[in-house]
């Protein structure tokens, strides 16, 4: 029997094309090659006219749109009815078997509860990209004051950020969020660290696993071309631009490397764009493009059909983050173009990388640890060891149609 399946998302990667939308929109298709009668849908990313409701995407016969929405920030609540009623008649209309939410920030966390009403015999299942139902400060797990990382979520903890808002609001909106999380079937977590943190917030250990986002397999690019006497000192950043990605300190962290003997002919190159910036961060990134010339060069934004060929042009993928990063697409971008990568040992990106066999780790924004990682690493490319994507891409998938097949939890334990 061929099982029907309804792929949420928070935008269309055609409109918005990061990471949890791109991965959400690769399940979609995989499963469509998988023989599924798959369906994907997402809030519109810009506002559209007042009234409009449910719409097909770009005319596309399984691919939806649902009106804009405003979600509340502090209890993730959606507040317009609009977007609850486009959803529902989307569910009634396909009647899917399982509902397969990739997050929740532009549906508000009741789409699930809605979800379980309008099709109580559905399976119903939530991917958490980030840790935004544990932490009020955009998800980030970071102290407000000096973006520290923070350790553990409380009331007490949480209201020390937001002085504004009592512990008794932290609690309200834990119970609420995880009460509408637990609706779900199961939680999908992309990485075990993030797993392990929802699990000490509440959520029960048998209702969420831990599954690594689908990407579509690429084969493997050969090592770049090197002129005589050339080394493996190329380097190269993908991504936005932004406060919590270590850019700032992967530039220091690169002029100190220049000035080893590894790194005086090396190259660092950023491919990608700023999102929202503190007016600080902005004036010191407008400065680093005007000093950084020619090591550093500042490409722009690019499209998905370009990565290849710009991880053609380099050795080394950095990933320098200061927060816990849960699965960064660019880490399996890397891997599958063969590409070893330099990442910050901390959350879901230091499980990603095997240290010392597909890459290096060290510790997140300490800059003397970084320029020495990238002299240590420049003559140990060629000891690396690629790794299989293609089958572990394929065994991700089949964990997935696991899950969305496997009896329900409770029903197992009985």
């Amino acid at each position: 029997m061929t099982r029907r399946i309804l792929i949420l998302a928070h935008a269309h990667p055609e409109e918005n094309p990061t990471g949890g939308e791109l991965a959400a929109y690769e399940v979609f298709k995989a499963l469509r090659e998988r023989g599924w009668d798959a369906h994907f849908a997402a809030p519109r990313f810009v506002p559209r006219l007042v009234g409009e409701r449910l719409m097909k995407w770009e005319g596309r016969p399984d691919e939806w749109e649902l009106p804009y929405g405003e979600t509340e920030l502090f209890l993730l609540s959606q507040r317009s009815p609009l977007l609850l009623r486009a959803y529902a008649e989307l569910l009634e209309r396909l009647r899917p078997d399982v509902v397969h939410l990739h997050h929740y920030i532009r549906s508000g966390v009741e789409a699930i509860a809605h979800t379980r009403r309008v099709l109580p015999q559905a399976r119903v299942f939530v991917t958490l990209h980030e840790f935004l139902a544990i932490c009020a400060h955009n998800g980030q797990m970071l102290k407000t004051g000096d973006n520290a990382l923070c350790e553990r979520s409380s009331p007490e903890e949480c209201a020390f950020c937001y002085p504004d808002r009592t512990p008794g609001d932290f609690s309200v909106r834990r119970r609420y969020v995880l009460a509408n999380l637990l609706k779900a079937d199961r939680l999908i977590s992309p990485s075990e660290f993030l797993r392990r943190r929802y699990i000490d917030w509440g959520v029960p250990e048998d209702r969420i696993v831990f599954i690594e986002n689908h990407v579509p397999y690429q084969a493997p690019l050969p090592p770049r071309p090197l002129p005589a006497g050339g080394r493996r000192n190329a380097f190269g950043y993908f991504g936005s631009i932004g406060l919590y990605k270590g850019v700032r300190q992967l530039v220091e962290a690169f002029q100190l490397f220049r000035s080893m003997p590894e790194g005086a002919d090396a190259t660092l190159t950023f491919h990608g764009v700023p999102g929202y910036l503190p007016r600080d961060f902005e004036l010191w990134l407008e400065g680093a493009k005007q000093r950084g010339a020619p090591a550093i060069r500042w490409t722009g934004r690019y499209a998905r059909h370009e990565l290849p060929g710009l991880m053609a042009a380099i050795d080394w993928v950095v990933v320098p983050s200061i927060w816990w990063e849960n699965s960064p697409l660019v880490i399996q971008e890397a891997l599958m173009a063969a590409r070893p990568l330099l990442v910050s040992d901390i959350g879901g990106m230091a499980e990603k990388v095997r240290n010392g066999i597909d890459g290096f780790t060290f510790p997140p924004g300490n800059l003397t640890a970084m320029a020495e990682t990238m002299a240590f690493a420049v003559p140990r490319f060629d000891s690396l060891q690629p790794r299989d994507m293609q089958a572990e891409i394929a065994a991700r998938l089949d964990a997935l149609i696991e899950v969305y097949t496997a009896p329900p939890v409770a029903a197992r334990a009985a």
